[in-house]
């Protein structure tokens, strides 16, 4: 495990062609705005992302935008897809993530704010000085330059603010 830089984040983001998204098992709206912000920030940077979870996502959640592109382990289990990263957004352990690490061999990197964070990751961007992943998310954005549309802004909000 190397605990990384905002600036080695960057390029390893850059570098990747195609990236996983998953966030921990009975994602709350933080891991989930979380994880739908980045998805459309990543595909808005020309990447092939996708997005998994080893659970059901709560309905509540369904008003966010691309919630509807996020499959649970089985599809992938059919329809695998070959990734050069695994991107686990607001998990602490790797016990969290559930069966979603067995699948893929592709480095993992983990962005969190949990100051429990194992440093399970191969890759680690770690600020628990910030509320929620959704605050790291948005400081990515902001930081790389990159846009924060409004179905992001709506998905980050509820981030930081559940």
């Amino acid at each position: 495990m190397s605990k990384i830089t905002i600036n080695q984040l960057h390029v390893a983001l850059c570098e990747a062609n195609s990236i996983m998204l998953t966030v921990h098992v009975r994602p709350d709206g933080d891991a989930i705005g979380s994880m739908v912000a980045f998805y459309e920030a990543l595909v808005g940077q020309g990447k092939t992302v996708y997005m998994v979870v080893d659970d059901v996502v709560p309905e509540k959640y369904s008003f966010l935008r691309y919630t509807d592109h996020i499959h649970d382990v089985a599809y992938f289990e059919t329809n695998p897809v070959d990734i050069d990263m695994l991107m686990v957004l607001d998990a602490s352990t790797y016990e969290r993530i559930g069966k979603v690490g067995a699948l893929w061999s592709a480095p993992i990197f983990n962005i969190d704010h949990h100051i429990s964070n194992t440093e399970f990751a191969d890759h680690l961007y770690l600020k628990p000085n910030f509320a929620a992943t959704g605050e790291i998310i948005t400081y990515l954005c902001t930081k790389w330059n990159w846009p924060i549309t409004e179905s992001m802004g709506t998905a980050l909000y509820m981030a930081i603010a559940t």
